[in-house]
């Protein structure tokens, strides 16, 4: 669900001075990483842009993939000024992160031959605090088939494309 400015008594031409974001629930992330995708909340000026303003922003940082869960609390306070479409205001924005944990998998199987395999994969989301992923895994077989995986990707690679650099060995004996 994306966020919403409910039960507001200002009408959506509500003059806003500024608008102030933040984040909870932080530990591997750094907040500047997510500043960046928040920069549409500064050009606010009503609350009937703070709408979209703040949609567009949970989308990008929904895009990340670095939250199991991102929640949005937004208050309103008079600011005191008074503009030609009458009563102005100071927006708050907090964020609240459940950041993604680091994974690890292990799974094997038998196929109708009955050769086993095996396969282990890690995941480690937030690499070095930003939107990097990094992801290793390595399957091998009874015959002694082995692949290895190295990826390190982002969704931030080039601006807002994605990308991701590989690097696989693959090893058997025969």
């Amino acid at each position: 669900p994306h966020p919403t400015v409910s039960e507001i008594s200002w009408h959506s031409g509500t003059h806003v001075d500024g608008v102030y974001c933040g984040f909870r629930g932080l530990k591997r992330v750094d907040p500047q990483t997510l500043v960046r995708e928040c920069q549409g909340l500064g050009q606010v000026r009503s609350l009937g842009e703070l709408v979209a303003a703040l949609q567009d922003a949970d989308a990008r940082l929904r895009e990340l993939e670095l939250f199991r869960e991102l929640k949005t609390e937004v208050s309103v306070k008079p600011s005191g000024n008074e503009s030609d479409a009458g009563p102005c205001g100071l927006v708050d924005v907090t964020f609240i992160a459940d950041e993604r944990k680091r994974e690890c998998t292990v799974s094997g199987s038998v196929d109708q031959r009955g050769e086993a395999s095996l396969d282990v994969k890690a995941v480690q989301p937030a690499l070095f605090g930003g939107p990097l992923c990094a992801t290793a895994s390595m399957g091998t077989t009874v015959n002694q088939t082995r692949e290895l995986l190295l990826r390190l990707s982002s969704p931030r690679a080039l601006g807002r494309c994605t990308g991701s650099v590989d690097l696989v060995q693959t090893s058997g004996d025969e």
